[in-house]
């Protein structure tokens, strides 16, 4: 007697990003300098990695949760933060609009692949006065 024995293996992906639910957006300095006020941006020394895994081809993506900064800094728009795939790139603005950090198609099945963010804020002397701004950041891994 033969039995048939089946099984389904349904789309599976997995999206790690490599720091806590906290990230600093400090500049290496560690504190804002007349440089980097003069300059309009400083580069933030952390480096936020992303890995995906998926059994499927997938894409991945990266959005602001919201259009501006957090209080006090609400009227700092989230396009004031810049991110790229390297340290030379760092110029693509942050929006509520989802943004490829993994093109999607492009990626087959893969067991971890993993992409270095880095970031950019720009900054004024008559638009950044002294607070503690946040804005929540949100990735998506999608497998069609």
């Amino acid at each position: 007697m033969a039995a048939t024995v089946s099984l389904t293996i349904k789309k599976t992906t997995q999206l790690v990003v490599s720091s806590s639910s906290t990230f600093s957006l400090l500049p290496s300095a560690g504190v804002l300098t007349a440089t980097d006020y003069n300059a309009g941006f400083y580069d933030v020394a952390s480096i936020l990695t992303v890995t995906g895994s998926s059994n499927a081809t997938w894409g991945a993506t990266i959005a602001s949760n919201t259009a501006t900064f957090g209080a006090p800094c609400a009227s700092k728009p989230a396009s004031q933060l810049l991110w790229g795939r390297t340290a030379v790139t760092r110029s693509t603005p942050m929006s509520t609009s989802a943004a490829p950090v993994f093109p999607l198609a492009s990626n087959v099945a893969t067991a971890g692949l993993s992409q270095s963010l880095y970031f950019r804020v720009q900054v004024g002397w008559t638009t950044d006065p002294p607070s503690a701004c946040s804005i929540g950041i949100s990735f998506t891994i999608t497998a069609p």
